[in-house]
């Protein structure tokens, strides 16, 4: 630093009488220096991505920085397109990373999957105690069974496999929605009878709705064109209020009262509010329905009353589960707190993994 100082200092001297050139050769010498720094960093990036690779090489087949960024670039958001063309290359099981802290194993056989989600004993689910303690990760997407383990998992999900069993909850929100997608389609076709649409937005809107009947009960319209509040609120959150990269790396940034945050903060009212306003509301149908029952019957069971609603869904089931059926019972319940949780990450799941699916088929 004492070597550019007095190099700024000579070239001042001699060019006190042209400030234009005084100023240029400023400008030559902080763009060296910056470049000289950002080489530096590039390398200790470098070398600590071959380290790690190199590691990692003696159990599985590693992708190369260079070619993991370029195969993003051109895919844009369409990451099945990524790992079909690696997999061709390094096979099924390899890994890849885009930061050192940021690294992570692709598995693309559908058999090798079944056993490592098979095996909870050796493949444990990814936690990480950064992202619990996240303000608004942690709050958005709270304990489920999607980030949980250990016997509040196995608590959560005995609850939640009654909501399983019934396929009418999935199977008849689905057929709706797909014949609404394809009249939609149908309706598209220009005066040469060629149909042209986004496919992903498409069927990213097909999901929701999907999703919104199938996991809250409730119609969304997404492919109508309307929006709703709640769904506001979950895109800002999963696309860019919960994970922002500065917050990221720097959670105290979360609590700043910047306008970002504070719209961060109102899309999570917005959440908990509809989604518990939700669960209270089932719950007082669902008790309603077994008072009713209960007249008629002396032993009333989970099946007759889901028989009794008109619209079933996961979030009705797991309520009425969640609900001590027969006041004898003594079973575990879980909390609002986990019925919500559990209906966020039921509805990420369903929205990340069966757009890309439709999307691809």
């Amino acid at each position: 630093m004492r070597t550019i100082r007095n190099a700024i200092s000579f070239f001042t001297k001699q060019t006190n009488s042209f400030p234009s050139t005084r100023m240029l050769l400023l400008l030559v010498l902080s763009l060296s220096v910056v470049s000289l720094l950002g080489y530096l960093a590039w390398y200790s990036y470098e070398a600590t991505h071959r380290f790690f690779n190199e590691q990692t090489q003696q159990f599985m087949p590693c992708v190369s920085l260079q070619e993991n960024l370029i195969l993003n670039i051109r895919a844009t958001e369409n990451k099945a397109f990524v790992h079909h063309k690696l997999s061709q290359k390094y096979g099924p099981v390899f890994h890849t990373s885009w930061l050192p802290i940021m690294r992570g194993v692709v598995v693309t056989d559908p058999t090798i999957s079944k056993k490592v989600l098979l095996n909870t004993q050796k493949f444990l689910r990814a936690t990480s105690a950064a992202l619990d303690k996240h303000p608004t990760i942690s709050r958005f997407l709270g304990k489920s069974v999607g980030n949980t383990e250990g016997e509040l998992w196995s608590k959560q999900r005995r609850l939640m496999n009654p909501a399983f069993i019934d396929n009418n909850i999935f199977t008849v929100p689905f057929v709706r929605k797909c014949r609404q997608c394809i009249n939609q389609m149908a309706e598209s076709k220009n005066d040469k009878g060629e149909i042209s649409v986004d496919v992903k937005d498409l069927m990213t809107r097909m999901t929701l709705d999907i999703l919104g009947e199938t996991v809250f009960g409730m119609e969304l319209g997404y492919l109508s064109g309307q929006h709703s509040e709640l769904l506001d609120a979950y895109n800002f959150l999963w696309n860019e209020g919960a994970f922002n990269i500065w917050t990221l790396l720097l959670p105290t940034v979360a609590k700043l009262p910047t306008a970002f945050n504070k719209k961060v903060a109102h899309s999570l009212d917005v959440l908990d509010r509809d989604i518990y306003g939700l669960i209270n509301e089932k719950r007082r149908n669902l008790e309603k329905i077994r008072q009713e029952l209960q007249k008629e019957h002396e032993q009333v069971t989970e099946a007759m009353i889901l028989a009794k609603l008109e619209k079933k869904s996961l979030l009705d089931s797991m309520v009425l589960s969640n609900m001590k059926v027969n006041d004898d019972s003594n079973e575990p319940t879980m909390t609002d707190k986990e019925l919500r949780d559990n209906t966020v990450i039921l509805f990420i799941a369903g929205l990340f993994f069966c757009t890309a699916f439709y999307t691809f088929y």
